[in-house]
């Protein structure tokens, strides 16, 4: 038998098995390619949604239960200067990129009907600031009409008489614009809430709103920092509302940046610019006087306070160590010397550090 015919043979009397492995073949591959091509398909859409959600934002400062002064906003947006000499031009382009766009209050809370026929226990109380975060949400100055920009409206909202609440909550209530709502917001504690011995009586308020208007996704009605298969159910009041409905001083704990140089940029802005009191503390240099200690002049002290009842690892460590460096290019500190940086060693040396 010729070697040809052997082998038209062979293909004959196997073909049933060549064909299955090459539908096994075109089979295995075409899954392959489809979990490929589904795979780069879900990280992508994930990947828009979360964008999506952060809308024009780069950076976030967000403190949760720990609030700063608001005020930092307008300290990074300043223009500082270096001494004699420093170019104001690159300051002013430096300011610029690192500027926060707006800042808020996030707050835990819970929203109802009115009537009680539908709860939403895990809502987002976010007081941003007006008219910042309007512009940025493009619920004013944009030229499709939409949800917020009716002037009945935004007025409402300004004055606390409605909220604006997101697809995700207004689903889960069933609402319209237009509704009734209750809405219980847990105020901002000393103790973090879950801690053991955090009060849990006299720690909600409650206000009753009617729904403003019901945001999409483009006008930042989904926002939020944390990525999620699912939307957020956000509920927004203006800062000014929130905060005096929760008798607050003007404190915040969330900031938004755009795009800036680098991260390290923002840090050391940030770093110049950030007081003790945005961390809620205070610092006092005590030094008795000589006639109330018999005529000695003991060693002075060190008092750190704050008002949340318990003081960090962190900042004991930070209290007990003397600084090495000079802090004339941080915000308060202009003046400072080499004579100030000499005696914050002999203050802060590890002795009589009170809390």
């Amino acid at each position: 038998m010729k070697l040809g015919r052997l082998v038209r043979r062979g293909l004959q009397f196997h073909l049933r098995s060549h064909i299955g492995v090459l539908l096994g073949i075109v089979i295995g591959s075409a899954a392959l390619t489809g979990a490929l091509v589904v795979g780069d398909s879900v990280r992508e859409t994930l990947a828009q949604n979360a964008l999506a959600r952060l809308g024009p934002a780069h950076f976030a400062i967000f403190s949760s239960d720990r609030l700063f002064q608001a005020n930092l906003r307008q300290r990074m947006c300043g223009v500082s200067s270096d001494g004699p000499g420093s170019n104001l031009n690159a300051a002013l382009d430096e300011v610029r990129s690192i500027c926060p766009l707006a800042y808020g209050l996030v707050l835990p809370g819970v929203v109802a009907r009115q009537d009680g026929s539908a709860r939403a226990n895990q809502v987002t109380i976010m007081g941003v600031e007006d008219p910042a975060w309007a512009k940025m949400a493009s619920w004013e100055g944009s030229k499709r009409p939409n949800a917020a920009n009716n002037p009945n409206a935004i007025a409402g909202w300004r004055t606390g008489e409605n909220a604006f609440i997101n697809e995700t909550l207004a689903r889960q209530l069933q609402a319209r614009t237009g509704d009734e709502i209750v809405v219980r917001i847990r105020k901002p504690s000393a103790l973090g809430m879950d801690a053991a011995i955090s009060p849990k009586n006299d720690t909600t308020i409650s206000i009753r709103l009617k729904v403003g208007a019901v945001l999409d996704s483009q006008l930042l009605g989904d926002f939020a920092l944390s990525a999620g298969q699912t939307p957020p159910a956000n509920l927004f009041l203006p800062y000014e509302v929130l905060r005096r409905q929760l008798k607050l001083a003007e404190r915040a704990n969330l900031m938004l940046m755009g795009p800036a140089k680098t991260q390290a940029t923002v840090n050391d802005r940030l770093g110049r610019e950030w007081l003790l009191e945005d961390a809620e503390l205070t610092v006092h240099s005590i030094e008795p006087a000589p006639d109330a200690t018999g005529g000695e002049h003991p060693q002075p002290v060190v008092e750190v306070s704050s008002p949340r009842i318990f003081l960090e690892d962190s900042v004991v460590s930070a209290a007990l160590r003397p600084r090495a460096v000079l802090l004339s290019n941080h915000h308060g500190f202009e003046h400072d010397s080499t004579t100030d940086l000499k005696f914050s060693q002999i203050v802060t040396n590890g002795i009589g550090v009170l809390t």
